[in-house]
């Protein structure tokens, strides 16, 4: 008789984070003037925003592709973003 050792495999699921309401916000700006190009200052002051806190945030709107940067540094709607 031959026995076999198992090991139990443990996974834990995290729910998404529910996207911030600054997210929310700056992304309704957007859509709903989606010709709008802001340098980080501009949306610094246009958010009432410290610096990091606003770069954070249009870099994670640029990352997921909803925001687009140009040769200047603005950010806009993307062609596709969602």
């Amino acid at each position: 008789m031959q026995t076999q050792a198992h090991q139990t495999c443990r996974v834990t699921i995290y729910p998404k984070p529910a996207e911030s309401e600054l997210v929310r916000r700056i992304r309704g700006e957007f859509l709903e003037m989606p010709g709008m190009r802001v340098t980080p200052e501009q949306a610094r002051r246009l958010w009432s925003l410290d610096r990091a806190t606003c770069v954070a945030t249009l870099e994670s709107l640029f990352t997921s592709g909803f925001l687009a940067r140009d040769a200047n540094g603005r950010y806009h709607k993307a062609q596709g973003g969602y």
